[in-house]
């Protein structure tokens, strides 16, 4: 195991049609601004009570999938119009646009705008909504109608590259088709830039709503799943432990059973991994998640999500902190960092002020017993409160922060519906936003600049770092009603997880814990997402003997943890557009490695070139859809895991291109001309790799394509392969 680097590396310095349409129509995209040629025995006066001054009606704004009526001569005339999307292929989308009216009028004609981007991201799907698309500008697109050529009757409006049309007033329909392949090189100079720092990988251990939430030491493959991601922090929650604490009124301390608390801790210590440890401050108001029976100061209540509780009193919380720190030190324990508080709501400056009195009470009990602990919280960055808590928390050793991007889900009527924004779901494209522009929009500074005001205040430089992150986590009991969000363990939300490790390596960021590393069972949950994906939040699931199931932000996971060792050399490179391609590369004594994450649902080309001579590559790492395969069955209506790894090519050439599929993630190992470069390890058994061979899968795929020991189930893959693939049907 090697050493863990030290934290805080850098420094300062539509709905009906006249006639029915093919499939399914999607209220989105298209309008049609319709202009009525009225003819001439039409009086002025009815001309000038239709608001006109000429011949032309006031034009009529058709959005896709309505209908709309306007008078002509006598009578009243409709029109309609609606979106069919097309099955997309790699890199091609279209949609069907069609227009419909009662009968045809010559004298009439209308213009047609269409946005073919919205329409190509398909934002009704499930369960992503709206996919990540490159910019218009990168596409190529082509008009029929009717098997002719009409592209030429079409211009791009400026800025908002609609496609804009006149049409006459007749049943029509137009197939508009784009296709897409972007290439986006990427140069590694040949000296790496200093300044960003190298996030290391981070685990939360426990899962909620476990009925007991310590490790789960009976699973023999546990501890290599951990290791396997050499994380360099662990962050534990006492709350989540199932220490049964209660409060003795004979000895006005707390008890706790420390047994779940200590196999924890020593886990933990024993695969390298720096310890945090979250201590609950009784704030919450749904249990307070302090020992049972622990004197709280009612004087001050503080109400959230319809609950009321308590701050401890300073007394009790002194006793609480003293018995929880004198264990430790007795039994050996490695525990760094001591987080106070979890997700504090801060609603006034009075609570606010209260909350750093039981921060000043912990840190003094704590630094009595262990000098040279840290000691912070993850609500330190806040904008009200951070110079308040600058000046007047004692001995702050460290900052952090919880990193949630996606907000809400869309639920209509009991039924799971795609991300529609705002509380209803966060589309797919937002995601991708960095996380100070992401905070920008918050309660919360953005980590790095969080770092240099403390520093401004303090002269203090502290170490910040994620201590509780994935795409989205909903907690409660409305997570165990609706679920995890379905976007979680799919390819997005591991092109997710890579892109917050390259935001977090410009934040000056030191660590991303992943929340959780595991769910606790081999059963999948009942709730309304679970059927699109919303499989939990783990990063793996145990399989029903042994071994587990491993999703694609594991294997992204994987691929940085192997290939980025923290502390070590690495920079954000350039790239031509980073809503498309992000890249980063790290210098380490064998070699170099470039990491590359596609945020776009099209496969893209990357030529990968190094500026530095006497390099080769060695090997490419890739995840994306032809080693990791989730689709939704319309049969079982359940989302599907047919395919789960990570594929190898081996190659010996100074730079090469790389296409990787939408929302994937690879890895260019560079080593010297002369020299072996690392490799990454498969953990599966030879079985593995013969189901490979008979899929019918290229010979290039590593041994540790197919996930053989986790859930055994044999399914018949979608997509046209005659054998079987020794894969798992998710759920069962």
């Amino acid at each position: 195991m090697r050493a863990k680097a030290s934290l805080g590396r850098r420094t300062p310095g539509y709905p009906l049609s006249l006639r029915p349409l093919v499939g399914a129509a999607v209220f989105v995209g298209a309008v049609l601004i319709l202009t009525a040629l009225l003819p001439n025995s039409v009086g002025a006066n009815e001309r000038a009570e239709a608001g006109v001054g000429s011949s032309l009606l006031p034009p009529l704004v058709l959005t896709d999938n309505s209908l709309l009526s306007t008078v002509f001569g006598l009578g009243t005339v409709k029109i309609s119009d609606g979106v069919h999307l097309l099955p997309p292929s790699s890199g091609v989308r279209s949609y069907d646009l069609v227009i419909g009216v009662v009968a045809p009028i010559s004298s009439l004609s209308a213009t047609v705008e269409t946005n073919p981007l919205l329409q190509w991201s398909n934002p009704m799907q499930k369960p992503g909504g709206a996919d990540n698309l490159p910019p218009f500008q990168l596409w190529t697109w082509s008009v029929t109608t009717g098997g002719v050529n009409d592209t030429a009757n079409w211009t791009v409006m400026a800025y908002s590259h609609f496609l804009k049309r006149t049409v006459g007033w007749a049943d029509q329909t137009f197939v508009i088709r784009g296709t897409t392949q972007p290439v986006e090189p990427v140069t590694v100079p040949a000296t790496l830039p200093t300044g960003d720092s190298t996030p290391q990988v981070g685990l939360f251990l426990q899962y909620p709503g476990a009925p007991n939430s310590s490790i789960p030491t009976t699973n023999p493959a546990y501890r290599s799943l951990i290791t396997s991601l050499d994380p360099g922090m662990i962050r534990l929650s006492l709350s989540g432990i199932q220490t049964y604490a209660y409060w003795s009124k004979v000895t006005l301390s707390p008890v706790f059973n420390f047994t779940a608390f200590d196999a924890s801790v020593n886990f933990s210590n024993a695969v390298g991994a720096t310890v945090v440890l979250s201590l609950p401050v009784g704030t919450w108001g749904d249990g307070n998640f302090l020992p049972y029976g622990m004197p709280v100061n009612t004087s001050m209540p503080l109400t959230f999500l319809g609950n009321t509780g308590y701050f401890p009193t300073a007394a009790s919380y002194q006793r609480f902190v003293d018995v929880l720190v004198a264990h430790v030190v007795a039994y050996h324990e490695t525990i760094p960092y001591w987080s106070i508080g979890n997700e504090q709501p801060l609603p006034n400056a009075t609570i606010a002020g209260m909350f750093v009195k039981m921060f000043n009470v912990a840190e003094k009990e704590i630094h009595a017993q262990l000098p040279r602990a840290r000691v912070g919280s993850d609500v330190l960055t806040n904008r009200t409160f951070l110079p308040q808590f600058s000046t007047t928390m004692h001995n702050v050793g460290f900052l952090s922060y919880h990193f949630y991007p996606a907000v809400g889900y869309c639920v209509a009527n009991g039924t799971f519906c795609p991300p529609a924004g705002g509380f209803n779901g966060t589309v797919d494209p937002n995601l991708f936003r960095p996380i100070a522009e992401l905070y920008g929009d918050s309660v919360f500074y953005a980590p790095h600049l969080a770092q240099e005001l403390w520093y401004n205040a303090t002269h203090n430089w502290l170490p910040v770092f994620d201590a509780e992150s994935n795409l989205n986590a909903v907690g409660g009991a409305h997570t165990s009603w609706v679920g995890t969000d379905a976007r979680d363990q799919s390819l997005f939300g591991a092109a997710w997880l890579v892109a917050a490790l390259l935001q977090s390596a410009s934040e000056n960021v030191s660590s991303l814990t992943y929340f959780t590393a595991t769910d606790p069972s081999n059963s999948f949950p009942t709730t309304i997402t679970s059927p699109y994906g919303g499989w939990g939040f783990g990063l793996a699931r145990p399989g029903p003997v042994t071994g587990y199931l491993h999703y694609a932000p594991y294997w992204a996971l994987k691929l940085w943890a192997n290939n980025v060792p923290a502390g070590s050399r690495g920079a954000v490179l350039p790239t031509n557009d980073r809503t498309v391609l992000q890249a980063y590369a790290d210098q380490s004594a064998s070699g170099l490695n470039v990491i590359l994450v596609n945020l776009a649902a099209v496969p893209v080309q990357v030529p990968v070139t190094l500026s530095a001579s006497g390099y080769v590559s060695h090997a490419t790492h890739i995840l994306d859809s032809r080693s990791y395969v989730q689709t939704f069955n319309a049969s079982s209506q359940r989302e599907h895991l047919w395919r789960s790894g990570v594929t190898q090519n081996i190659s010996k050439v100074p730079s090469l291109t790389v296409t990787i599929d939408g929302y994937g993630v690879a890895v260019v190992q560079f080593v010297k001309s002369t020299g072996k470069g690392p490799m990454i390890a498969s953990n599966n058994s030879s079985a593995s790799a013969l189901c490979v061979a008979a899929s019918g899968l290229p010979t290039n795929v590593a041994a540790d394509q197919v996930d053989n020991d986790a859930l055994g189930v044999w399914a018949t893959p979608p997509f046209g392969v005659a054998s079987l693939i020794a894969a798992r049907s998710v759920p069962a």
